[in-house]
């Protein structure tokens, strides 16, 4: 149909480009039969044999006219004889005419049938051409079902060994994945194992160290203590001792030193009171100024208030060391509350030390919990872009089998085109080549026809019909003939 169509707007456009001749509307009317013709290819040349030769164009009243009002009419028209010869040569010629005009009737029938023969042969081979694109096509079609069945099953099979490969390989990756995931793990496992291990051995070597030291501490304490208790038992009684045995003979002492120094006061004072009065009794005798009695008397009352003095410093000496023997053991005392918060103090350091172990421990157990999730979310995590890289595996390879089918399509869509093209010009160019004979005949068929009636003149032969190399040449381009190319095609 395509073809047709094409066939149909191409003798149109040489219908257009055809120039009008001029002897009268026989061969406008032969061009259309033949343009009918030509697009109706499968009519039989047996039926346009039947249709006869076509009928004989007539001069119309103006060409009439024209011939009887031209100066050659004219001037022969007065005498009879010059009369009877043009009427003979107007007879001849239209016997010439007529037979000319037979003749270029049964050429165009001629050429007519032969277009007929062509135009069928064209139809045959036409139609043996697309039986035979169809055959091509019915098996180009099998043999690309074929070759695509066979990439089909060879992609298909090679998908199918990339597919085992891969999880071949995603297998070995997995196992190799679990069992240095297994192998991280027990590492993981036997570091925090071992640091327990250095961590309860550590603490347990420090509660040791620390409870030896307490315990070498206490006894330390204990025994300083039992010593100092000791020691300052002794010291006190000692002390006690000494200091009643002191103040016991510092009594005694300080008595019979009141009771001697009441004597000798007494006896002071009688000898005061004898000296006195010896003194009177002497004054009152001699009244000496400078006696050695007197002397004597004043140095040992000296010395006796020395030995007062120094008795009483001995007191106050005594009386000084009691009292620093009080200050010691308050002192003591002191100590002794110092040294019993001093064993609180380690105490609360042995239970801030409990605590901490406690919490190290704590502190341990979640880092334990938090890496077990880390290798929970992690394996899921593997787990998920596993899942995702085969889905954008899958589809690549979907993609790729899809690229490859529209490339294959595209190929053969092509191909076709390129077929169809060629064809055409083909078709085209044979269909050109046909009809230039066939105006090529025709138009030299008509030049010789007005050449030899001499209608319109030289002029207007020139212009329906130039010359090249002095051979006739028609509207068309073509020499003039009876169809001699044409007859030479096969």
């Amino acid at each position: 149909m395509c073809f047709i169509h094409l066939q149909e707007s191409l003798e149109l456009h040489l219908a257009r480009q055809t120039p009008a001749t001029s002897f009268g509307s026989t061969v406008p009317a032969v061009d259309d039969e033949l343009r009918m013709d030509a697009v109706a290819p499968k009519r039989k040349a047996s039926q346009d044999l039947e249709r006869g030769p076509a009928k004989r164009p007539k001069v119309s009243s103006e060409d009439e006219e024209d011939n009887l009002t031209s100066p050659a009419t004219c001037t022969v028209s007065t005498d009879a004889s010059a009369l009877r010869e043009v009427a003979a040569k107007q007879a001849a010629r239209v016997q010439r005419l007529e037979t000319e005009l037979d003749e270029s009737e049964y050429h165009q029938h001629e050429l007519t049938a032969r277009l007929y023969q062509w135009d069928d042969k064209i139809s045959r081979l036409e139609l043996l051409d697309l039986q035979r694109d169809e055959a091509q096509h019915r098996e180009l079609s099998s043999a690309v079902k074929k070759l695509e069945n066979i990439n089909k099953e060879k992609w298909t099979s090679r998908l199918h060994a990339q597919k085992v490969v891969y999880e071949g390989r995603l297998a070995d990756a997995q196992a190799q994945f679990k069992v240095k995931i297994a192998a991280k793990h027990q590492s993981y496992q036997d570091k925090v194992d071992e640091l327990k291990d250095q961590h309860e051995e550590a603490i347990q070597a420090k509660q040791e160290a620390h409870q030896k030291r307490i315990e070498e501490f206490k006894s330390k304490q204990a025994e300083a203590l039992t010593a100092e208790k000791v020691a300052f038992e002794k010291k006190m009684g000692w002390n006690r001792e000494k200091s009643q045995k002191v103040a016991a003979d510092a009594k005694k002492f300080a008595a019979g030193k009141a009771a001697e120094s009441k004597a000798i006061k007494e006896e002071y004072a009688t000898l005061t009171r004898a000296a006195k009065a010896e003194l009177k009794e002497a004054l009152a005798k001699a009244k000496p100024e400078q006696s050695d009695t007197v002397k004597e008397k004043n140095a040992m009352i000296k010395k006796q208030s020395s030995e007062l003095h120094q008795l009483q410093s001995n007191l106050d000496a005594s009386q000084k060391h009691s009292k620093t023997r009080e200050d010691t053991i308050k002192s003591l005392e002191s100590d002794k509350k110092a040294l019993e918060a001093t064993i609180e103090q380690n105490s609360m350091e042995v239970a801030a030390l409990q605590a901490d172990v406690t919490a190290k421990g704590i502190e341990l157990d979640s880092a334990t919990s938090i890496h077990d999730y880390e290798k929970d979310n992690l394996l899921d995590r593997v787990e998920r872009e596993e899942k995702r890289w085969q889905v954008q595996y899958n589809a690549a390879q979907n993609t790729a089998a899809l690229l490859k089918d529209q490339q294959r399509a595209n190929f053969e869509l092509r191909n076709m085109a390129s077929r169809r093209d060629q064809r055409i010009g083909a078709l085209t160019a044979d269909l050109e080549s046909v009809r230039a004979e066939l105006e090529l005949s025709k138009g030299g068929a008509g030049a010789e026809m007005l050449t030899d009636v001499g209608v319109g003149g030289e002029s207007d032969e020139v212009e329906a019909a130039g010359t090249v190399g002095g051979e006739v040449v028609d509207a068309v381009g073509g020499p003039t003939g009876h169809g001699d190319e044409l007859e030479q095609q096969p």
